[in-house]
């Protein structure tokens, strides 16, 4: 009988390919029928994600923190503080972040959880299949029309801004003060030299073995947890005066209140964002995740209250060492200066070569590394996942998987006759998208004075991504909620506490946080090395690149060449868990209105009754639900394939 579910249900749906496969344990052998079949397609393209290489609670865990603790809660801790005007309200703007962060998590775990939504074979409801891509899936979703709109404004921001350029060479800085290289002798050519060789070993490490990546990743992101405890250690053992140095003006610090503004304090609010950034990063890698609806729930919670304890804490304990004007005397430096007071004694904080001060150069430049290798290997996927939409030039070839070099090697060995008995694990990772990760990321780390390129592409990267993109997804997830006929509030995977409430603050906050960089006053002076206009003017620059290029991508491009792109992507479930993904791509002229359809066969007790083992899949993306087997009390009749080219006329975009 046909599954038949209401018109609602059906406006719930992903609009990017509604249609997915849902498989057993016994069901291998069909599983690699359908894999087999996707393989002989010239238009078709395969990526996986076995069982056995998805990331566990510990290892989502490990993903949040380490991408969390970067430079954030060492650098701006001075700067917030000259925002705000003053310790205590500093502290209290950093426990204001902690709530704000939460609610964003809210936020990320009901979309996260609850889209995209398919009908699976054998099912009779929509269910959802999480998957990666972040704020991608979820602006599609939400912001469906008009078709791409969404996904083209995202691409060009996250493409142009989701890299590790600006890290690398925060790295590069730090490590060279480690190795005694003092600020005033490091050249612009040494930091980029060594800011590309750092992004090049990242992403040849995730590109050849992506389990070691992730061990690594794991690694460090217990030593950046065990940093900030040692941050923690020393500034309360200088409240007790048990350090070389402290704050012998802590009572009064904790009593003075200093003098802001609209745009200072949005500023430092800003900056307290930034710190708190990473912890929905997760949500970016959702089809390597095992059993999603669960994990994602877990770790992001456990990480978000770990970090939150610690950078509070962290915030407090720098008042144990520094006063509130050393504090903002020291600027981006602030972890240095605070060790080397706090060890140093005597010492002049500002003293780069003294012991104390290296050593916690060392500690912020391990704190950068970590941060380059979790987002190299989350940024990778969200771009692959972009790619998967066709929007890109050479889309299948940045959307596909290669299988790495361990894995080449374990093979090599097996087939050595070393061992034997136990097969090779195939792990594949998207070398063609860690490539367009790695350009963009050395051009941004070339492209700027190093000494402006960290905090101007922080501010960039938080103002669009953090601010206004997060802005769209809280104020659609409200939409969601309240739009006339909405079911949403039962077909959501996640109840938040509070129900809206959580999503309305969020959105208010990004919409202030959008407005008051915009609000500058005279009598506050500016400090970064660039006006304060100018990473508000690029972030709206590119939200309007990104429509030009929708323009094109939509309109010209079909126009010119009269054709239209036709995109299918099909998930199957392995014991309700993604294991495979086919994508299917073709640029078919506007005359063909019905996808081509890829042949999957079912087990026998899978069969609806009256079809065929072997039942096409179609989108309503690409021709609706007409004659779709899921149609109410329709009969299925197999479309008739599209219109091609003739040979060498079908272009490839």
């Amino acid at each position: 009988m046909a599954t038949t579910f209401s018109e609602q249900q059906r406006l719930n749906l992903d609009p990017y390919g509604d249609l997915g496969l849902a498989l057993d344990s016994e069901d291998a052998e069909l599983l690699q029928e359908a894999v087999n079949e996707a393989a002989g397609d010239p238009d078709a393209l395969l990526t996986d994600t076995p069982n056995a290489q998805k990331l566990k609670t510990f290892s989502v865990i490990c993903l949040i923190c380490n991408r969390m603790i970067g430079t954030g809660i060492f650098s701006t801790p001075s700067r917030v503080v000259e925002g705000i005007g003053s310790v205590p309200l500093a502290i209290v703007l950093w426990v204001v972040g902690v709530l704000v962060t939460f609610m964003g998590l809210s936020v990320f775990l009901e979309l996260g959880l609850s889209v995209p939504r398919y009908l699976l074979r054998g099912r009779t409801d929509p269910v959802t299949v999480p998957r990666s891509g972040g704020e991608k899936n979820y602006l599609e979703y939400i912001y469906r029309r008009p078709k791409y709109l969404a996904t083209c404004v995202f691409a060009f921001c996250y493409i142009t801004l989701g890299n590790t350029g600006g890290n690398a060479v925060s790295f590069a800085q730090h490590f060279l003060s480690m190795c005694g290289v003092s600020p005033q002798e490091q050249s612009d050519g040494l930091i980029r030299g060594v800011a590309i060789a750092m992004l090049t070993f990242a992403c040849l490490l995730h590109g050849a073995w992506r389990n070691g990546g992730i061990y690594l990743s794991n690694i460090l992101a217990i030593l950046k947890v065990g940093t900030v405890l040692v941050v923690i250690g020393t500034g309360f053992a200088g409240y007790g005066k048990a350090t070389k140095g402290y704050n012998e003006h802590v009572s009064k610090d904790m009593k003075t209140f200093g003098e802001s503004n609209s745009f200072a304090s949005a500023d430092a609010l800003l900056a307290v964002v930034f710190s708190f950034g990473g912890f929905n990063n997760a949500n970016y890698v959702l089809s390597e995740v095992h059993k999603p609806q669960r994990t994602l729930k877990i770790g992001s919670f456990a990480a978000l209250s770990l970090i939150s304890t610690l950078y509070v804490l962290a915030v407090i304990a720098y008042s144990g060492v520094l006063t509130s004007e050393e504090i903002i005397r020291s600027g981006s430096r602030c972890a240095q200066y605070f060790f080397e007071k706090a060890f140093g004694g005597d010492h002049h904080p500002s003293d780069e070569s003294a012991p104390a001060a290296r050593a916690m150069s060392g500690l912020i430049a391990l704190s950068s590394f970590g941060n380059i290798i979790v987002v190299t290997f989350v940024a990778a996927r969200v771009k692959q996942e972009i790619a998967k939409e066709g929007i890109l030039p050479f889309s299948k070839f940045f959307a596909g998987n290669t299988l790495s070099l361990a894995s080449r090697l374990r093979g090599k060995k097996r087939r050595n006759g070393e061992d034997g008995d136990e097969p090779a694990l195939k792990e594949s990772t998207p070398v063609a998208a860690l490539f367009l990760h790695w350009c963009f990321s050395v051009i941004v780390a070339v492209a700027p004075d190093p000494s402006i390129a960290y905090t101007l592409f922080v501010s960039l990267y938080t103002y669009a991504i953090d601010v206004w993109l997060t802005f769209f997804i809280a104020a659609g997830l409200l939409w969601l909620r309240f739009r006339p006929k909405s079911t949403w509030a039962q077909e959501s995977n996640y109840r938040p506490w509070g129900g809206p409430i959580q999503a309305i603050i969020y959105t208010l906050l990004n919409l202030f946080l959008i407005i008051s960089p915009w609000i500058h006053v005279d009598a506050v002076s500016w400090k970064h090395p660039y006006p304060f206009w100018m990473y508000p003017t690029i972030v709206c620059g590119l939200l309007v690149a990104g429509a030009l290029y929708w323009v094109g991508f939509v309109f010209v491009w079909p126009r010119i060449y009269r054709r239209e792109l036709r995109v299918q992507r099909i998930p199957i479930l392995l014991d309700d868990v993604q294991v495979n993904e086919i994508i299917t791509y073709a640029w078919v002229v506007p005359e063909s209105k019905e996808p081509e359809v890829i042949q999957v066969p079912l087990p026998p007790s899978k069969h609806p009754a009256g079809q065929s083992p072997a039942m096409p899949y179609s989108s309503p993306m690409m021709g609706g639900y007409a004659g779709s087997p899921y149609s109410a009390g329709a009969p299925f009749t197999p479309p008739p394939p599209p219109q091609r080219f003739p040979p060498g006329g079908e272009g490839r975009w």
